[in-house]
């Protein structure tokens, strides 16, 4: 779900600061927020709107399923991907991607001058060591190191089918009909796989029609497609013991990843936390059993709880110490600072002006409901969610962090 969404949609960031209040006497806090609020800044507006009229904001995807994270949008992306010179001009340079000398993502320092590799977004972990970064189609590469192994996956796919080729076929056709192949191979797998199992069926393909508007909706892009509590908390490696060194499995402990010998087997179990912004995880992990991991364990649902992983230390450096204490209960010991996804994505609904949740239903000819149980289904809701959870129309302050707060999932 999320490499799709990296594939359709980016908006533009560069808006003003809004930084959403914190209460650290909400009796349902459990985390210490030294800095006082979450950091939030509001989506650029489009040129020509949000003085006199609505407010209208910009996609930086193209909103095709066209492989865009793995071949980015602009030339000098592509440029610097592809082996050769880099000069602005990819259609000079090699078929294929560059990879590191052991087959994964290159870093900043792949071509040299780390200053003059495309921009990637670094937070977290990464702050500290910004030439670790990966380099690949999507800024987001890095986001998270499931992220970051999809995006191996495909450059790799790239390379399969380029050496596949025709050596009598040029350089820039061999690159261009490999592209095709990725992109209707991500096309396949979205409209055969994803879309059914997400109960999603599509009428057949009636041919192209250029009169059909591509571009992403608000209320998919800020509401739909967002999804934050389908994700778990922990990732949970089951593979050979005999992949890794002794030296390699120190490492991931110290990082507060969990090692557990199976006899020859090992179960590594990863925090979500130390996933964001650690790229370097994909290799020592490596690519297979990271893959596996993320297609052996099903999603939550989509409810209104969202793990603390996400919840509380979204892309945050812990400030322990201690990496025993970076996941369950003892989570909050490890922080001292809040990035809470759920209030982020209330924020951001309210920041691209979405409508409630009824009037929203009724847009799209459905009807109201009236509690929150004949929405999630549940047969009742507790005195601490009902009492937690503010009316929709209520000011944007500390409320989307208690709204957020209920229930959450602690692992």
């Amino acid at each position: 779900m999320g490499w799709l969404a990296f594939n359709l949609g980016l908006r533009h960031d560069n808006g003003t600061t809004a930084n959403i209040p914190f209460n650290q006497a909400d009796p349902l806090e459990s985390f210490t927020n030294t800095l006082g609020y979450i950091p939030f800044a509001r989506s650029a507006a489009a040129p020509g709107t949000g003085v006199s009229n609505v407010r209208q904001h910009i996609n930086t995807e193209t909103s095709f399923i066209d492989a865009e994270a793995v071949y980015g949008s602009t030339d000098a992306r592509l440029d610097w991907l592809r082996p050769g010179s880099v000069d602005g001009n990819p259609d000079n340079n090699s078929g294929s991607l560059l990879m590191s000398p052991t087959n994964y993502l290159p870093n900043r320092a792949a071509r040299g001058n780390p200053s003059t590799a495309p921009t990637m977004q670094l937070d977290g972990r990464l702050l500290a060591h910004p030439n670790d970064a990966k380099v690949a189609g999507d800024v987001r590469a890095n986001e998270q190191f499931g992220l970051t192994a999809v995006q191996t996956l495909f450059a790799r796919e790239h390379n399969r089918i380029v050496n596949a080729l025709p050596s009598s076929l040029s350089q820039y056709d061999r690159f261009q009909l490999a592209r095709a192949v990725v992109i209707a191979e991500i096309q396949y797998i979205t409209y055969n796989e994803f879309l059914p199992a997400m109960g999603v069926s599509l009428p057949s393909y009636r041919g192209y029609d250029e009169f059909v508007d591509p571009s992403n909706a608000h209320e998919f892009a800020t509401v739909g497609y967002r999804a934050h509590s389908f994700i778990h908390g922990e990732v949970e490696v089951t593979t050979n013991a005999s992949r890794y060194s002794a030296a390699t499995l120190d490492d991931l402990e110290a990082q507060g990843i969990e090692v557990a010998p199976d006899g020859a087997d090992i179960e590594i179990a990863v925090p979500l936390n130390v996933g964001f912004f650690n790229p370097d995880l994909v290799e020592k992990i490596q690519l297979g059993p990271v893959l596996k991991a993320f297609s052996d364990e099903s999603d939550y649902k989509n409810d209104e709880m969202i793990d603390n992983q996400l919840r509380s230390v979204l892309f945050r450096v812990p400030v322990s110490g201690n990496p025993d204490c970076l996941d369950g209960p003892t989570l909050p010991q490890c922080f001292n600072g809040v990035v809470d996804l759920g209030a982020i994505d209330l924020q951001r609904g309210r920041d691209h002006g979405m409508p409630t949740y009824n009037q929203m239903r009724n847009a799209y000819g459905l009807s109201s409901k009236s509690s929150f149980t004949a929405i999630t289904g549940e047969s009742r809701i507790s005195s601490t969610v009902r009492a937690s959870s503010p009316p929709a129309e209520r000011a944007a302050t500390s409320s989307a962090r208690r709204f957020s707060s209920i229930p959450w999932r602690a692992r």
